[in-house]
């Protein structure tokens, strides 16, 4: 009988920390997405800004003549590109024929939206599209 109330014991202590990670878990994920957290900057967790959204920044901020704290990164979506220049070759160019990994990022500033493909790790940024009037969206 002792051996049975040890067991259940450790069961149900077992059960209770399981649940309490889940809730965890479910907390943090229903409140930011840990990928939410580093594309913002200034978040309160203190992580740094995803340096593929920093980079879009940079590039925007040339593009656009603003400043790098005016630029609004609205989403920054890891993806795959098909080869390593983020399937978007300029004419002529030579493009290594890897899987890719990085991001599509949604950037606005003044009025307009840009959507730029990056590589990981931001060295690599390219324009994919602009348009007008993102804030007449319907």
């Amino acid at each position: 009988m002792e051996q049975n109330s040890k067991n259940m014991a450790l069961w149900v202590v077992g059960v209770i920390v399981v649940l309490l990670g889940v809730t965890t878990w479910w907390v943090m994920r229903d409140t930011i997405t840990p990928a939410q957290e580093e594309i913002t900057g200034g978040n309160p967790s203190g992580i740094m800004e995803l340096p593929a959204a920093t980079a879009v920044r940079n590039a925007l901020a040339v593009r656009a003549g603003s400043t790098m704290e005016e630029i609004v990164i609205a989403s920054a979506e890891p993806t795959e590109w098909p080869d390593a220049c983020l399937g978007l070759p300029s004419e002529g160019e030579m493009c290594a024929q890897v899987i890719t990994p990085g991001y599509r990022v949604i950037a606005q500033v003044f009025g307009r939206e840009y959507v730029y493909r990056t590589n990981a790790d931001g060295s690599v940024v390219r324009l994919e599209s602009e348009r007008d009037d993102v804030s007449q969206k319907g």
